[in-house]
């Protein structure tokens, strides 16, 4: 493999690697909002909201500390 060809396969796995973390940091960022929308809308509490959305328990403190 060639010093070029290398280079390439690098920016590659850079690229496809940030674009998988933005989707998911994207998910994330979308299930918070969907979260206070539902506390706001519905006066649920974080709790139940994360549970309406489907949440694992496991992963409330998670989703609490960015509330």
């Amino acid at each position: 493999m060639t010093y070029e060809m290398k280079l390439q396969e690098m920016q590659d796995f850079g690229y496809n690697k940030g674009k998988t973390d933005g989707k998911i940091e994207g998910k994330f960022e979308g299930k918070i909002e969907s979260i206070k929308e539902l506390m706001r809308n519905l006066n649920l509490s974080p709790e139940k909201a994360m549970k309406a959305l489907g949440i694992a328990p496991s992963e409330f403190s998670r989703y609490l500390a960015l509330l």
